[in-house]
């Protein structure tokens, strides 16, 4: 096991990577429930020491912000993952999709002297997101049968609200969030505190082999 930090960006990301890694190491007896948000000129201090710890840090574009505290965890010894999405030009015409995001990464490495290993969500090959990985580990049947009444619901709406406010319920994000209040409850619906451990999604799908892969050869599983 190598002792490891990985930047995420948001809350949701931190939450099903935590699952993601309990998942890989359902025997392990390792702490990575050091989830938490730091600004620039803000000390970092990691308490307790876990093999593993989850820092939420924003979009790709924070990274060099970090840039002196990434050297200081280097010379400590912890190996730096930066698991981010990738997202597409339409989304950040600066640095999104896959090859411009990895460029940008790339030269912040060359230009603040840092090293850190990056996966880009949803597979470091494709443009897109963690709602991208998370519409495959639905379970079909129940996705279905949510979707169809959702997309009328959607449509009933459009009668009395506007197509814009439509579309914008029918976006994947605000997809997911509907399949997790339907089949989850409220609560769980709220990104920070979803299990992804129970019946309503699939750990094992293969849309996941290749972030698995990453994580059992980075972390040393």
């Amino acid at each position: 096991m190598k002792k490891s930090i990985i930047f995420v960006e948001g809350p949701a990301d931190a939450v099903f990577l935590n699952d993601l890694i309990h998942h890989l190491m359902p025997g392990g007896n390792i702490r990575y429930k050091e989830i938490s948000k730091f600004k620039p000129g803000k000390a970092i201090q990691i308490y307790n020491e876990p093999d593993i710890n989850l820092f939420v840090s924003g979009g790709c574009t924070h990274i060099e912000k970090f840039n002196k505290k990434i050297s200081e965890f280097l010379d400590d010894g912890y190996n730096i993952l930066l698991i981010q999405d990738a997202d597409n030009l339409e989304k950040d015409s600066y640095a999104g999709g896959f090859d411009k995001r990895m460029a940008y990464l790339n030269k912040i490495k060359t230009e603040y002297s840092i090293d850190f290993e990056t996966f880009l969500l949803p597979n470091h090959k494709n443009d897109g997101d963690l709602e991208g990985i998370l519409e495959k580990l639905v379970l079909k049947d129940k996705y279905d049968l949510f979707y169809n009444n959702y997309l009328k619901y959607c449509l009933e709406i459009e009668k009395f609200s506007s197509k814009a406010h439509s579309n914008e319920l029918l976006q994947l994000k605000y997809r997911i969030y509907g399949y997790c209040q339907v089949f989850h409850g409220m609560e769980l619906a709220n990104e920070r505190n979803r299990d992804y451990h129970n019946k309503h999604w699939n750990l094992n799908d293969s849309s996941l082999n290749p972030l698995k892969k990453f994580l059992v050869s980075e972390l040393g599983i």
